[in-house]
């Protein structure tokens, strides 16, 4: 009795843990020691019960249920311990199978459905799927009649999934559509994303891309309802959707549409991470364009995070390989500024290899001809790894290659100063020759004497070290430092150095140079004696120096204008056993320019008579000697004897010897014709050509007959054809020389042109204000009357006409002329107005209307005049110009200041008083012009002095006044000359 009871309140027992247990399971998640319990329990009823037992079918699908809840959290636990079935979840899963296959042919209904799914499920982990393909495949075949819609719809996933997993795609795709047709599916979203994969696992792309786009853009295939029953969105699921979107756009065409759909879909915390990723797999993928593009809009965005760098990397990379080398530099420079901030982080080794690759397989690439973007690539590689000793040499050998030498030269400079740290000797000479050579080849002495620096200092023992010192030396010598260069050759010289003889030489020679450009003679002699006796092969050699230097030394002192009488008996004195004929020529050279120097004319004869007396002299030198000997005649003043040698040691005719036989001539009191002949077939100096034109017409007595052969050649010096026409006609008086220089345009804009001009036009001029003077009006009749006042009219009227083409002319003497006679003569005609007598027969009242009526008649010549008054004022205001005009012509040459004078005289009888009165003493001043004693007296004082530029200078002035322009000519080429020989 007692057993029995015993019995049923264990069945009873049983029965309310079975209706129960799941809902307490499902509400409150057993864990892993409970459900241990509840198995041990209900194994040990089940084991008990009576296979006719109604309890022993549900209460054995319990135990299955149970035994598969423990295996998934034994398989978790599996996970975080890292064991292979440590926990033996594997056998948890085949007991609930065996209790699940055991009791799924007696239930029905949804039971049965629910334990079938169990079932299949459970195969499926072991990977059974074989077993799992065919209970979901009998599912389907069943159908609506054995399964409730939602079993049915979970099947078909779950059949789907099945020949997912095994890769057929065609048939994953059929069950998932099934699936989705029935509409009681649950977790439509999750079976949607699946049968997108298989479109595009199957090349239909578009259509998968379609279908992951819906699912995010519809809320509810998103949602996820938790076990209290709320629901929200599930943010993993869609993180996982927007992540396997970048994947499928990655497979069509990218644009800037796609970006921005992808960066809408994807949840706000991904959007940078998918953006990456689709690069990633553009780049993958090898569309490189579009690659570019998800990394440009990337960088937009996120410019300075932690995958910036690597973005920058991937841009710069695809931009070179689409031809854009200057925009991948650009990025390059990016990748550098991002290195230092926010930095690479772990990945600096891979970034770095990345980098490293990429420009040695570009610079492989340019097998012929390096780029100059190759160069800056390795600039910028530099700053960013400055420990890469090995690209430093390979980039600077690309800039040297392409003659970037001052890219070459840094480059080479960071290699040498790492493999210094790095120890590496061969690496280290090598970058050390490298920089030396491209300072070199930059010619920039500051850069030389870095790279000399820098090896002494790197490499102090280094096979090049004395080289490096020598050219050390010479840098400071290029740099004009003769003080230190000299030092340090000398040091080099004299060191004892068995394998560097010849360059020790070399310095030696050097030093000497040196010590010559800072003018230390007392040094050079005694530093010669000793090379003498350290390079006893070179003894005679050194000896030699001795003499040049002496020369040298002095030329110098000659040119710096600090050679004394010293100097001159060094030279006087110096012994010339053993010297060549070279070292005589330059001796007696230096002997004249030093005696010129000194003013000491009878020692520069006597040098130049010894410098003449060398046979060997060679033409050019023996030119030269014979110059400066008919210079000393010149000197002299002894011009025949410089006219006799200039044209005896005349070898080809020049223009410049002619003209200088020209002046000879001349000063010689002896023709000059045949010079100047062979002047003007030879000289295509156009001032020079006039200057001795003009001299030779000066010769004529009838000058304006030969004019006329040259005064279309003197048109082109216009200034002194217009000066010559004058003296012509101050001479003959006849306007015809005048008209024929006019007749040029180049002649009518020189200053002189615009006297010629006024010359020309006087005649007319005053005839014509001669009889607007004497015009009167006529008032015998009305009608004479009107015929005299029109005839006074069209006088002032070409008065005026003449008037306005002397403003546009610009020639203030006529317009100064025509005003004064414009504004008296309208005056005098308002003035005659006036004085008309009144007709006969009018009244009082009448006659003062007559008289009203005239004088309004006269009025308008009254305000001309004023106007024109006003006119004046402001054009004799300044005063400055009929000044200059005034002291013009008392500086003027004789020869033309009768011209001059009329065109004075024409201006003084229309000036107001006070400018007539400057004019008037203008006139009567007498002339400026040097008289022959003055000028034979500082022609005296050149002989006496023939050294001396003023007196020089001053016969050149007085000259210059007199009108002598040939002369004038000579004298300034003797001043230069004189210049020449004293510096």
């Amino acid at each position: 009795m007692k057993q029995n009871g015993l019995r049923a309140l264990l069945k009873v027992t049983l029965a309310l843990l079975i209706s129960g247990a799941g809902a307490v399971v499902r509400a409150e998640k057993m864990d892993l020691e409970t459900h241990n319990a509840v198995i041990e329990q209900l194994s040990n009823v089940v084991k008990d019960l009576d296979r006719n037992d109604p309890s022993k079918v549900p209460s054995t699908l319990r135990l299955a249920d149970l035994l598969a809840e423990r295996s998934r959290l034994k398989s978790l636990k599996e996970v975080e311990k890292n064991c292979e079935n440590c926990l033996k979840s594997i056998e948890d899963r085949r007991q609930a199978l065996r209790h699940y296959t055991e009791v799924v042919p007696l239930l029905t209904g949804r039971t049965r459905s629910q334990a079938m799914l169990q079932k299949a499920h459970l195969h499926f982990s072991l990977g059974e799927s074989a077993a799992t393909e065919k209970i979901y495949t009998q599912m389907t075949k069943e159908g609506p009649k054995h399964h409730e819609a939602d079993i049915l719809g979970q099947a078909y996933a779950a059949l789907g999934d099945v020949y997912f997993q095994k890769t057929e795609f065609k048939k994953a795709k059929v069950s998932y559509e099934h699936a989705l047709a029935i509409q009681q599916t649950p977790q439509k979203g999750i079976v949607h994303f699946r049968l997108a994969w298989c479109q595009f696992n199957l090349d239909q792309v578009r259509q998968a891309i379609g279908r992951m786009e819906m699912i995010l853009q519809t809320p509810k295939l998103t949602e996820i309802t938790s076990p209290d029953g709320t629901v929200a969105q599930d943010e993993t699921f869609k993180i996982d959707l927007a992540k396997d979107l970048a994947a499928f756009y990655a497979r069509a065409k990218i644009t800037r549409d796609t970006i921005n759909k992808l960066m809408v879909l994807s949840p706000a915390s991904e959007q940078q991470n998918n953006l990456f990723y689709l690069g990633k797999e553009a780049d993958r993928l090898g569309k490189k364009k579009e690659s570019a593009l998800v990394w440009m809009v990337y960088l937009e965005r996120h410019n300075k995070d932690k995958d910036a760098l690597e973005a920058q990397i991937s841009l710069m990379k695809l931009k070179r390989d689409m031809g854009q080398v200057t925009a991948a530099l650009q990025v390059f420079k990016h990748v550098a500024e991002l290195w230092v901030k926010p930095g690479c982080g772990e990945k600096c080794a891979d970034y770095q290899d990345q980098i490293h690759k990429w420009i040695t397989n570009w610079n492989r690439e340019e097998k012929k001809e390096k780029t100059k973007e190759l160069t800056l690539a390795y600039m910028t590689y530099s700053q960013i790894f400055p420990d890469d000793e090995e690209m430093f040499l390979r980039g600077a050998e690309v800039a040297k290659q392409r003659s970037q030498y001052r890219q070459a030269f840094e480059l080479f400079r960071k290699a040498a100063d790492v493999s210094y740290k790095k120890k590496a000797a061969v690496i280290l000479e090598g970058a050390l020759i490298g920089e030396i050579d491209m300072a070199e080849t930059l010619k920039n002495h500051e850069l030389r004497l870095m790279a000399y620096k820098h090896y002494l200092s790197l490499n102090p023992k280094g096979a090049k070290e004395f080289d490096v010192r020598y050219q050390m030396a010479q840098t400071e010598f290029e740099k004009k430092n003769f003080e230190g260069a000299a030092t340090q050759f000398r040091s080099l010289a004299l060191e004892d150095n068995k394998n560097a003889k010849g360059l020790q030489k070399t310095a030696a020679h050097m030093s000497i140079e040196a010590l010559i450009k800072i003018k230390r003679e007392d040094a050079i002699e005694a530093w010669s004696a000793d090379y003498m006796k350290h390079f006893p092969k070179a003894e005679k050699e050194f000896a030699a120096i001795y003499r040049k230097a002496v020369l040298n030394v002095t030329a110098i002192r000659i040119n710096q204008r600090k050679a004394d009488q010293s100097d001159l008996n060094k030279l006087n004195t110096m012994p010339l056993v053993g010297s060549t004929i070279q070292e005589r020529i330059s001796l007696f050279k230096n002997r004249y320019l030093l005696a010129v120097r000194l003013e000491n004319f009878a020692e520069a004869k006597r040098a130049n008579q010894e410098l003449l007396s060398v046979k060997e002299l060679s033409s050019n030198d023996s030119k030269e000697a014979w110059q400066n000997r008919i210079w000393l005649a010149e000197l002299e003043l002894d011009f025949k004897v410089a006219y006799h040698l200039a044209e005896a040691h005349t070898v080809k005719m020049t223009a410049d010897h002619a003209m200088r036989l020209i002046w000879l001539a001349q000063m010689a009191g002896m023709n000059p014709e045949k010079h100047e002949n062979d002047f003007l077939r030879l000289s295509g100096n156009r001032g020079l050509r006039a200057t001795v034109i003009t001299a030779r017409l000066q010769r004529q007595k009838h000058p304006e007959r030969e004019m006329k052969q040259f005064i279309k050649e003197l048109s082109k010096s216009p200034e002194t054809l217009a000066r010559l026409s004058l003296e012509i006609y101050s001479k003959t008086g006849q306007r015809t020389i005048l008209q024929s220089a006019y007749d040029f345009p180049s002649v009518r804009r020189t200053s002189t042109g615009s006297i010629i001009g006024r010359l020309l036009v006087y005649k007319e001029l005053n005839g014509h204000i001669q009889r607007l003077a004497t015009s009167r009006l006529n008032t015998r009749s009305d009608k004479n009357l009107k015929k005299s006042l029109e005839e006074r009219l069209s006088l002032i009227k070409v008065l005026e006409k003449n008037g306005q083409m002397a403003i546009n002319a610009k020639d203030v003497v006529l317009q100064a002329i025509i005003l004064d006679v414009l504004r008296n003569e309208n005056l005098r005609l308002h003035d005659d107005i006036l004085r008309l007598p009144l007709p006969r027969g009018l009244n009082a009242q009448q006659k003062v209307q007559y008289q009203a009526l005239v004088a309004q008649q006269a009025a308008p010549y009254k305000f001309k005049a004023s106007q024109i008054e006003t006119k004046m004022q402001r054009l004799w205001s300044p005063g400055n110009w009929s000044s200059d005009l005034a002291n013009n012509y008392v500086a003027a040459r004789i020869e033309y200041k009768p011209a001059l004078r009329q065109d004075l005289i024409q201006l003084q009888a229309h000036a107001p008083i006070s400018v007539r009165e400057n004019l008037k003493q203008a006139l009567n001043e007498p002339s400026r012009i040097p008289n022959e004693n003055a000028v034979a007296k500082v022609r005296q004082q050149v002989k006496q002095t023939p050294f001396k530029e003023a007196p020089v200078a001053e016969l050149k002035d007085l000259e210059s006044r007199r009108g002598n322009d040939l002369v004038v000519a000579h004298l300034e080429a003797r001043l230069n000359l004189m210049k020449r020989s004293l510096k």
